[in-house]
């Protein structure tokens, strides 16, 4: 008797644990989002990620996302696939910013692709 209650116990708690895997709404895939941003006139400097502190900084770009109010630094200058930034002009672009799900270990995990030039000035 003892063991066919145990028996009902883990089967009752393997479905459960089955139940929450499958509610998750993640998946291990890349995925996507369509975004617009606002690129400075002016570039940034940052230390690429994995890089020791005292390397050179290196030019990045310095954008914002719509909703947002400050600017931050991505780069090198060519992050955005299909953008050529020409410094001195201010940009609003619509970006496909893509997420990478198993992104290789010394790079970013967002890759971004230019789909529009909203305006330059």
């Amino acid at each position: 008797m003892e063991s066919l209650k145990r028996t009902i116990v883990n089967i009752f708690i393997a479905l459960c644990m089955l139940l929450c895997f499958a509610c998750d709404d993640k998946t291990n895939e890349d995925w996507s989002e369509i975004v617009t941003m606002y690129v400075a006139s002016e570039v940034g400097e940052y230390v690429p990620w994995g890089v020791s502190e005292d390397v050179k900084p290196v030019k990045g770009l310095r954008v914002r996302e719509e909703g947002e109010d400050v600017f931050y630094v991505i780069g090198p200058l060519s992050v955005i696939d299909g953008f050529v930034y020409e410094e001195g002009f201010e940009y609003c672009l619509r970006v496909e910013k893509i997420h990478l799900f198993n992104p290789p270990m010394d790079v970013s995990n967002i890759n971004y692709r230019l789909v529009e030039i909203l305006w330059k000035k």
